[in-house]
């Protein structure tokens, strides 16, 4: 929606005739708020986790039932896979420095 070649702040200098797909459907301040509005929530998630507040997070989750549940699943196997990979780079950071 975003990464289109030519931007939605543009849209008076588009060409004619171009195809809809290679316009961003967002304009760039539509973005930042997308991006903020989701990164405030996840933070909470993350805090509510780190704080053990599960009847705050089982409210929030729960409560999201309500507005869509055709996503895409995540492919959690492969973000625990580049997790692992990360750590085994830091921690062998950590050796070479230790020795």
């Amino acid at each position: 929606m975003h990464t289109g070649k030519y931007g939605y702040d543009e849209y008076s200098k588009i060409p004619q005739n171009r195809p809809l797909e290679v316009i961003s459907q967002l304009s760039n301040k539509d973005m930042m708020a997308l991006n903020k509005y989701m990164m405030d929530r996840v933070g909470y998630i993350l805090q509510l986790i780190q704080k053990a507040e599960y009847t705050k997070l089982h409210y929030i989750l729960d409560k999201e039932k309500y507005f869509g549940g055709d996503w895409d699943r995540p492919d959690i196997e492969k973000i625990e896979k580049d997790t692992e990979d990360l750590m085994l780079i830091e921690f062998s950071r950590h050796k070479d420095i230790e020795n």
